[in-house]
């Protein structure tokens, strides 16, 4: 059974003995004795299984903590690592002349022309687009901060946007 069916059913049993007329005194009105325990064992339930669960997400965020950590120190060294076959490869460039290739069984080292486009700094896409329109890409995006400040500023929400206001938990 999940952590939030059984919270969901406490709450349903909570709310069928306070609603349950048996669970009061016929002559007072007060909830019976036997229900105010039965009142308090499942609020003491309901209070451990939350509890629980809280301390299991934040041993999930500390977790995820160290995975973060984890990954920087990889990706330091994958940066490390790369920048010393760079150096080892700009060596063996120096000492192998172009279109001259070594083979030695295990390992082989050779040439392979390749080529890459460099733009100008005064390239004008738009022209560039007027006369060769399948070379250059669009892209629009909606800038969601620009969206809420100007809601903050005006009062109003552009048309097809939306701005919702939540609450989030904090475990701490």
């Amino acid at each position: 059974m999940s952590d939030t069916f059984k919270l969901f059913q406490i709450d349903q049993d909570v709310q069928g003995l306070l609603d349950s007329e048996a669970s009061y005194s016929e002559d007072t009105g007060e909830l019976l004795p036997e229900i105010r325990e039965k009142l308090e064992t499942l609020s003491q339930s309901r209070s451990d299984l939350i509890y629980d669960l809280a301390q299991y997400n934040l041993y999930c965020a500390d977790l995820e903590e160290m995975v973060k950590k984890e990954i920087r120190r990889l990706q330091a060294l994958q940066s490390k690592l790369q920048k010393k076959s760079e150096s080892v490869k700009k060596t063996l460039k120096a000492f192998i002349p172009e279109g001259e290739s070594v083979d030695f069984g295990t390992v082989k080292i050779s040439w392979r022309k390749s080529s890459h486009v460099i733009t100008d700094e005064v390239l004008d896409l738009e022209e560039l687009e007027k006369a060769c329109p399948q070379l250059v890409k669009h892209s629009r995006e909606l800038k969601k901060e620009e969206v809420k400040n100007y809601f903050k500023a005006t009062g109003l929400v552009p048309l097809g946007c939306e701005i919702i206001e939540k609450n989030n938990l904090i475990i701490g």
